[in-house]
């Protein structure tokens, strides 16, 4: 199987992919077409016929990012050739590929980004080939056009971009141009959307003036705006596409056709074992003419009757009259036959001259009232339910056509244009829409496993948690029991016998082996409102003498009513306590520490208060950076238990930490 990968930057040159494909069937190939997915880490290439062609459709949809991961992917999946549609997607290709011997066919890039290129690394000569954009061409033809106008404009507005290089040979391209055939071009110089439409809103312009597209790729998005300030300047709009034409009114359009088949043309020749350096470079072989009698109409114009000959595509025109004319016209028969008619009988008074009179009256009178309903009214009427139906999302309702325009007709034309831009921009929704619709489904499932992994790591953390916390349970309990307790009977052993020596050294054992229990941050689970009296009052001043004017507030009343909590409930919470105490006798350059356990609302909560220098709580990254862990450790196991960890602080206000656990959790004397 040869994978023949196709990078399309825009959606726009998505129809060249099917004419690509065609022509290779043509050509006797067994095609498959895929199409990449938003979730490039889980695509897999499908499994096809050895002797078939698998289309590798990557649509990057504008972009860069998505352009270059696409691009990654390709070279990844050793695709044979890579087709690079648009300068972003063959830069991609080209960086992507950088040290392989991967073909690139380029199609849609303009001839200064080749050369370019190519000034840049002369080497990728030997790998790249394809077909050119043919824009700069393209441009000098349309400018051609509008000497075939009569009065043909003197002046045309062009936007481009003067930082970049297609746009400034382009511009260069016209002005030469310009210059030839006697036109003066006035460039606006803008660099994106918003200057473009700054210069659009405040633009002068005189009848003998027109409004020129160039290819600038984000013009694309303000043709309709280009095209409705040049109807409202009543001056021409040269647009680039056939389609500019029925929808934004566009005098001209040309579009290139054949790229496709073309490139097509091109890989065949490297399938079969042609190298790339050996295949010249071309331009598109097709042009599609087309040219908009109703527009030139509405705004005076003649075009060229050779110009029209030589059009492939042809928007008619429509005769011109006046629905005012009409109906003054109308009026004045009507009033000439009804004054007839009484002139008549005002010479004939007799009953049946008076009858007759009457009669005819009725007779005008019905006559008048048929043609104004069929050709004001029902017109009207239809125009209204066209509006209802479009109003209601119909975008595919017929709006008829005639050969005689007036201003109904006008207004019917408007609602047709109105249509087609509706449906051009509904096709383009539901482009985009599908693609969120994809990109979301695949993140959704991206986000599902990731959450899938946390809860797994979640409980693995918690195992090696617990299994740490009943490891030093063990211990600090076998040191409580077995060796404190022999410990303190020899000190008392030595006092009773007046071994001074002895008792110092039993002393001396007992309290290195109290803070390697302390080191272990591990109460003895008996009663957890003595050890953290202990904790507080003895084992931490100890711990740090230089640090004993802190003056402490004990209040334990919260734990009175508890009968047993989980142990990890208990370690928790000591650890809170001595961390928390120990950052103040360290850090805090505190005064007073307060200590207190209370209930509230459901919950067990413990805090631990300071008046000291305090901090930024936004700092709490920062310290994990530094090796300093406990914010973070205790937060993690808090969550793990169902509860919570607040830090209320700021520089030189002092600190108050909270930690809660809810009653599920613990168990409660009068719940027993």
């Amino acid at each position: 199987m040869q994978i023949i990968a196709i990078l399309a930057f825009t959606d726009r040159v998505l129809t060249e992919v099917s004419e690509f494909k065609s022509a290779l069937e043509r050509l006797g190939y067994n095609v498959h077409l895929e199409q990449l997915g938003y979730n490039l880490n889980s695509q897999q290439i499908g499994y096809f016929e050895e002797d078939s062609v698998l289309l590798l459709l990557g649509c990057c949809h504008e972009d860069p990012i998505r352009c270059r991961d696409i691009a990654a992917f390709i070279i990844q999946a050793e695709a044979d050739v890579i087709i690079a549609m648009q300068a972003s997607a063959l830069k991609a290709a080209l960086e992507a590929s950088t040290g392989t011997d991967t073909p690139i066919v380029f199609t849609n890039v303009a001839d200064p980004i080749v050369e370019e290129i190519l000034r840049a690394n002369d080497k990728m000569r030997s790998r790249l080939t394809g077909v050119c954009d043919g824009s700069l061409e393209s441009s000098v033809e349309r400018l051609k056009l509008i000497p075939q106008l009569v009065p043909a404009p003197g002046m045309v507005h062009i936007f481009t971009d003067p930082s970049n290089p297609v746009s400034i040979a382009e511009t260069e391209q016209l002005t030469k141009t310009a210059g030839l055939i006697g036109i003066e071009l006035i460039v606006h110089a803008v660099h994106n959307q918003t200057e473009t439409r700054q210069e659009l809103a405040g633009l002068q312009t005189r009848s003998d003036q027109a409004i020129f597209r160039t290819k600038q790729p984000w013009l694309a998005s303000l043709s309709g705006l280009m095209g409705a300030t040049a109807y409202e300047n009543y001056i021409p709009y040269i647009g680039i596409h056939i389609d500019e034409m029925e929808r934004y009114g566009s005098l001209f359009g040309l579009d290139q056709r054949g790229i496709g088949k073309q490139a097509a043309g091109i890989v065949n020749q490297i399938l079969n074992g042609k190298t790339p350096d050996t295949i010249p470079f071309c331009s598109p072989e097709k042009r599609l003419l087309g040219v908009n009698l109703q527009s030139a109409r509405d705004l005076g114009l003649v075009i060229s009757p050779a110009l029209i000959e030589k059009a492939q595509t042809i928007v008619p025109q429509s005769e011109r009259t006046s629905l005012g004319g009409k109906l003054l016209l109308v009026l004045f028969i009507s009033s000439l036959i009804l004054g007839l008619i009484g002139a008549s009988a005002s010479l004939n008074l007799t009953l049946p001259w008076l009858v007759a009179t009457v009669i005819a009256t009725a007779l005008v009178a019905f006559v008048l009232w048929l043609y104004l309903q069929q050709h004001i009214i029902k017109p009207i009427q239809k125009l209204t339910r066209v509006a209802q139906q479009i109003g209601a999302g119909n975008l595919e309702v017929e709006i008829g056509t005639s050969h005689i325009e007036d201003e109904i007709g006008v207004l019917g034309r408007a609602f047709r244009r109105m249509r087609n831009n509706l449906k051009h921009f509904q096709s383009e929704i539901q482009t985009l829409t599908a693609s969120l619709q994809l990109q979301i489904q695949e993140r959704t499932e991206a986000y599902d496993s990731l959450q899938k992994t946390q809860q797994q790591l979640e409980i693995a953390s918690r195992r090696i948690i617990d299994a740490d916390d009943s490891s030093r349970f063990s211990l600090t309990t076998y040191i409580h029991d077995e060796v404190l307790g022999l410990l303190d009977e020899l000190v008392v052993q030595a006092r009773q016998d007046g071994n001074k020596t002895l008792q110092d050294l039993a002393e001396q054992v007992d309290w290195r082996i109290r803070r390697v229990r302390f080191n272990l941050s591990m109460p003895v689970i008996q009663d957890l409102d003595v050890e953290l009296r202990r904790l507080l009052q003895e084992t931490l001043p100890q711990y740090y003498p230089e640090h004993q004017q802190v003056n402490l507030t004990l209040n334990l009343s919260g734990l009175k009513s508890i009968a047993c909590m989980e142990q990890a409930c208990t370690v928790l919470l000591y650890r809170f306590v001595l961390g928390a105490v120990s950052n103040v006798y360290r850090h805090a350059n505190a005064k007073r520490v307060k200590v207190e356990t209370v209930r509230l609302d459901e919950k067990l909560i413990v805090r631990v208060c300071d008046d000291g220098v305090g901090f930024n709580p936004s700092q709490i990254e920062s310290f994990i950076t530094k090796g300093h862990f406990f914010f973070h450790d205790i937060a993690v196991r808090a969550r793990q238990l169902d509860g919570d960890l607040q830090i209320n602080s700021s520089d030189q206000t002092g600190t108050c930490l909270e930690i809660s656990l809810p009653f599920n959790r613990i168990a409660l004397q009068e719940a027993h």
